[in-house]
């Protein structure tokens, strides 16, 4: 490679990428104005924004009845020891001693007990009219005190369980029985509004300091102390580091704000650098010049990770200095807030991170305008890629998530969570996962710029033609020009067909309860949902079906040498499958899964059985699918390897459960090898049916208790093949 050349190329890229207004005000104006004219807008925002109050509506309170020693309400408006001033201005109260005529049709339902809870009950709607009544009556809650003879029935339940000051009982009445006149209180609302759900907090709120202050009251007239009703006192001590409390929310947003800026500043120079020479006819000059199709994509993949490391940099700049003079700009007294400004040291670790970020974004970018042939279509194609990142942008933001191996090992999560140790300081953790972050980072970086490379030397994605978009022209193409091998779009059609018929079809069938149900449902989910689209599909759109499934006989040697290699290479994909179960801990589904299928298998008529639908069954019906048409017609990329990995991935993808996806990935892999070797389907089958059958027969021998492996790691053994997902509903036979 001729780096003058890579460094003309780059020059006249930034060149042309400098005199576009849209490209300069994407880079420069719109982060220096953009952060800014966001606090500015929440600033003028935030004087609008105030509690507006709520309409009580009470119905039924009369102190003396209640004969409690602090009463609720003092005339209209509450009593000296529960209001304050929020309350003052945020409850206005309406006032009805005894229950309106209006009101009275719908007492009976609001002092009703609950119906008791059982299975496959419906839940009973309330009035649609006492909605309405409410509405009309313009109160966002009814709080109704139930009149004496229902309060001396000591039921301490309300009708749909919207408020009450007694736990509801399966039972039918109060596990505590409630002494003979203890008020209810009954708060019915629209809880599906806004405002009424605001309501029922704020009554609450005020319902629970009443009720305390009760409690207080009679403790004091028994000469009991109030600390016999708290046995314990909790106190906390946060041993967090200031800078750290202050750091925990910024590490979250500065990471993902770079990553998602590095995406789009890629994007758009991207899309003018391929797309827009398209249009301008200056690549076909560019591709007859001295320069290697390498050198070209270098100079450009320069051009777009400057562009795209400079976007990423001056929107977290602009950002951390617009959120600190916010910050500082807001009073402390009060304050929802609970973090400080941006700490200046994460800016150090996210421009670290910006550049190999950057350049991953760069080369995906630019694999993917190549394929565009204007510019219009190519923002189209932006979508697609950020559904992707995005999943995995936001898994790194969830609280549960941690930097541990197995999040370490997923692209740019792995990347986000390393980013946030260390803006918190937490500098062991990412120093432990930092060289398989690195790792799996830079492979996505040399993976994406290698496809990029590809795309620029295939001349039929540089100079693809227009394509006319219609059913009846497609269907006559298809029928016409069929060839003997599917293309890789309609390998990539088929494969996404199956994924997506398994995952609606799993729906419509129902969870197995015994062995024959089992034995059907995975019969029919294998041959139904993954072997016929394939079938179907290589009759309609090929001219040789057989060849376009792989179904040729490769000769004696190669299905003796299936088996054996199968045979030998168990203990290690075994062995690989346990590390997946210790990097991904399985959760108490997978066991319960693992108890479910074991039920059956004790259930089976004999091992012969066992091994026809663990075996047998996805050995023909899974290789016919993903190295049988899929595999043929990812052939046509003209790269064994790129074949093999792509009819993995979708094999991998068709398994329910993460740990068989991830094993059944790479044990793709080498069912793929095996059949794009043999250019015979026969061997690969025979390496998955082996490879399930020793799975089975390791299971059937080491049932008893001493050498039983964990459920997780037998189920791991030929969930590979075996294609076992997770039902909806579990059925574990006795």
């Amino acid at each position: 490679m001729s780096w003058a050349n890579v460094r003309l190329i780059f020059h006249r890229e930034l060149r042309d990428q400098l005199r576009d207004r849209r490209t300069l005000f994407t880079v420069l104006v719109l982060p220096i104005l953009l952060y800014p004219l966001l606090g500015m807008t929440f600033l003028q925002i935030s004087q609008f924004l105030r509690e507006h109050p709520t309409r009580i509506w009470v119905v039924g309170y009369d102190a003396e009845r209640l004969a409690v020693d602090i009463p609720l309400f003092d005339g209209e408006r509450l009593s000296n020891d529960l209001e304050d001033d929020s309350t003052r201005r945020l409850l206005e109260f309406r006032f009805d001693p005894s229950v309106p005529d209006e009101l009275t049709p719908f007492l009976a339902e609001l002092t009703a007990e609950p119906a008791p809870d059982s299975a496959g009950q419906p839940e009973r709607e309330p009035s649609t009219e006492l909605q309405q009544l409410l509405a009309s009556q313009q109160v966002d809650l009814l709080v109704l005190f139930p009149d004496a003879e229902s309060a001396a029935e000591g039921d301490a339940t309300s009708d749909d369980g919207l408020a009450t000051n007694e736990p509801p009982s399966t039972e039918n009445q109060s596990p505590i029985a409630a002494e003979p006149g203890t008020p209810r209180v009954v708060l019915a609302g629209n809880l599906a509004r806004d405002s009424s759900r605001v309501a029922r907090q704020r009554v609450v709120r005020v319902l629970e300091r009443w009720r305390d202050l009760i409690v207080l009251k009679t403790l004091a007239r028994n000469r009991v102390s109030p600390e016999a009703t708290r046995p314990f006192r909790l106190e906390e001590r946060d041993l967090s580091a200031v800078a750290t409390r202050r750091a925990a929310v910024w590490s979250k947003i500065l990471p993902f704000v770079m990553l998602l800026w590095a995406l789009t500043g890629a994007f758009y120079p991207a899309i003018d650098s391929c797309a827009g020479e398209k249009e301008r006819g200056t690549l076909e000059t560019m591709l007859c010049g001295p320069a290697t199709r390498g050198e070209i994509v270098a100079g450009k993949l320069m051009t777009v990770v400057s562009f795209s490391a400079a976007t990423s940099l001056l929107n977290l700049l602009s950002m951390m200095f617009s959120g600190a003079l916010l910050i500082g700009a807001m009073p402390r007294e009060g304050s929802m807030l609970t973090f400080g400004p941006p700490p200046l040291l994460a800016l150090v670790w996210l421009t670290l991170a910006l550049f190999p970020a950057a350049a991953l974004f760069g080369s995906l970018a630019l694999a993917i305008a190549v394929f565009a042939r204007s510019s219009k279509e190519g923002q189209y194609y932006l979508m697609p890629l950020l559904m992707v990142s995005l999943p995995l942008l936001m898994i790194a933001m969830l609280p549960a998530t941690e930097l541990e191996w197995g999040t370490a090992l997923i692209p740019l999560t792995g990347l986000m969570l390393l980013l946030r140790e260390l803006i918190e300081g937490d500098y062991l953790s990412a120093l432990t996962y930092a060289a398989p972050v690195l790792a799996i980072t830079f492979g996505a970086v040399y993976a994406s710029a290698r496809w990029a490379v590809a795309q620029f030397c295939n001349e039929s994605v540089i100079f693809r033609e227009s394509e006319q978009i219609g059913l009846g022209v497609w269907l006559r193409h298809v029928m016409r020009d069929r060839t003997v091998l599917p293309s890789a779009g309609e390998a990539l059609l088929c494969a996404v067909l199956i994924l997506l018929i398994r995952f609606f079809g799993q729906f419509a069938l129902a969870a197995p309860s015994s062995w024959n149900g089992f034995a059907v449902t995975t019969a029919v989910t294998l041959l139904a949902f993954v072997a016929t689209p394939a079938l179907l599909m290589a009759l309609l759109l090929t001219r040789s079906p057989t060849r376009s499934l792989l179904l040729r006989w490769p000769g004696f040697t190669p299905l003796i040498v299936a088996p054996l290699l199968a045979v030998s290479l168990h203990p290690l994909l075994s062995a690989f499958g346990r590390l997946v179960v210790t990097v991904y801990e399985p959760g108490p589904e997978m066991e319960q899964l693992g108890r479910m299928l074991q039920g059956f298998f004790d259930q089976a008529p004999g091992l012969l059985s066992i091994v026809l639908v663990i075996a047998a069954t996805p050995a023909i019906c899974e290789e016919l699918a993903f190295r049988g048409f899929v595999l043929a017609g990812f052939s046509s990329l003209r790269n064994k390897w790129a074949a093999i990995a792509l009819s993995s991935f979708f094999f991998g993808v068709a398994h329910g459960l993460l740990q068989q996806s991830i094993v059944a990935t790479f044990t793709g892999l080498v069912l793929g090898y095996v059949a794009f070797q043999t250019r015979s389907l026969l061997p690969a089958m025979l390496y998955h049916f082996v490879h399930n059958s020793l799975a089975v027969l390791i299971g059937h021998w080491g049932s008893h208790p001493e050498a039983r492996p964990a459920w997780t790691e037998y189920l791991l053994a030929y969930a590979p093949a075996a294609d076992v997902t997770t039902p909806t509903e579990y059925h574990v036979p006795a």
